[in-house]
């Protein structure tokens, strides 16, 4: 029987199932997308079945039930699919399969970055006026959330880079288009969050969004960074984030289940950042 609410008794078990999912993942190399089968005998001992390398993708298949129950579109998810198996071998111009470039496109640049629009890293007195009036505007934070932004800005302020936070802002005419706030995760060799990324709703899909990212992940490349990290919620409200993350290259690593409240888990998202000197991702492997 299929079903995704379990008694609190085998909290264990489900833990050391995501676990050990996660371990073949890494052992097999496996890509693109994968189901590991498992059985449990009566004294609660877990047994793997299989790897499938190639689970069904029917709308009626458990791997489309489980999507539904992360909060991730089918269609979405066979785009993910092909994006992956396609980022691993080089483009062909006849490809009968195009797909989206995690990189902004040459016209968003040209477009926003001309002589009225720019990046700004240093943070001033004014950005947390600024930043709390973006993020209001966006309608998708709770006012606790709106604090938390303004609080990392007057953090800045106040210790410099100290404070482990770093900002981009993308202004045209002294006015925020959109920002990124970034920082090192503590107790980690190169391991970064994204923090906040919000965009202007006048300017929502227009790529800014991606811009703002890119530069994010450029600089962190510069910071000898090599992994970035960013989460959010599991709601429906947030596909369109969740599909944000996924254009711009990152990989769901861990849904926390119940994280926010009942029914609202948190997603993480990870992107291993290309290597300067290699044309490839590099290895994948736990950090």
């Amino acid at each position: 029987l299929r079903r995704f609410d379990f008694p609190a008794k085998d909290e264990s078990l489900l833990s050391q199932l995501k676990t050990t999912a996660l371990r073949c993942w890494h052992l097999f190399g496996l890509k693109g997308y994968a189901r590991v089968d498992f059985r449990v005998d009566s004294d609660g001992e877990l047994w793997i079945l299989e790897v499938n390398t190639n689970p069904c993708l029917s709308p009626d298949a458990g791997f489309a039930a489980a999507l539904q129950h992360a909060g991730l579109d089918l269609t979405a998810a066979v785009e993910r699919i092909i994006n992956d198996a396609l980022l691993d071998k080089p483009f062909q111009k006849n490809s009968r399969v195009s797909f989206r470039s995690t990189a902004p496109s040459a016209a968003v640049k040209e477009s926003f970055l001309n002589q009225r629009s720019s990046f700004r890293t240093d943070v001033r007195r004014s950005d947390s006026a600024n930043i709390h009036d973006l993020i209001e505007k966006t309608g998708f934070f709770h006012s606790f959330e709106v604090a938390v932004a303004v609080e990392l800005v007057e953090e800045r302020l106040l210790k410099g880079k100290e404070s482990g936070y770093e900002f981009i802002f993308l202004e045209e005419d002294n006015h925020l288009l959109g920002y990124a706030c970034y920082g090192p995760i503590a107790c980690t060799r190169s391991s970064f969050d994204v923090y906040w990324i919000a965009v202007d709703p006048k300017h929502q899909r227009s790529g800014i969004g991606r811009l703002i990212m890119a530069e994010a992940e450029r600089l962190i490349r510069l910071a000898g960074g090599s992994k970035i990290y960013v989460e959010t919620s599991q709601r429906p409200l947030y596909a369109s984030t969740r599909g944000f993350y996924e254009s711009c290259g990152f990989r769901m690593a861990s849904i926390l289940s119940d994280y926010y409240a009942p029914g609202d888990g948190k997603v993480i998202y990870r992107k291993e950042l290309l290597n300067p000197n290699s044309n490839y991702f590099s290895a994948p492997g736990f950090s």
